[in-house]
């Protein structure tokens, strides 16, 4: 992996999951497109509210994302 891309996901680890900063992970996946069984299709502002409340659920994790 380039340098480049482990800094782009060191900071998307980081600052997104550990630090729930959904700002840098909004504007890191801005045209993300989500598809699944349970939701089908969706995108642009609903994927931004479906993660949102997926995080919701969950706690601060005892245990960081990292990345090598």
């Amino acid at each position: 992996m380039s340098e480049v891309n482990k800094a782009v996901m060191r900071r998307l680890l980081e600052e997104g999951f550990n630090k729930r900063n959904f700002s840098v992970i909004h504007d890191m996946y801005r045209d993300c497109v989500y598809r699944s069984p349970m939701t089908g299709e969706i995108r642009g502002e609903a994927v931004k509210q479906f993660s949102t409340q997926c995080w919701a659920r969950f706690p601060t994790p005892d245990i960081p994302w990292r990345t090598n």
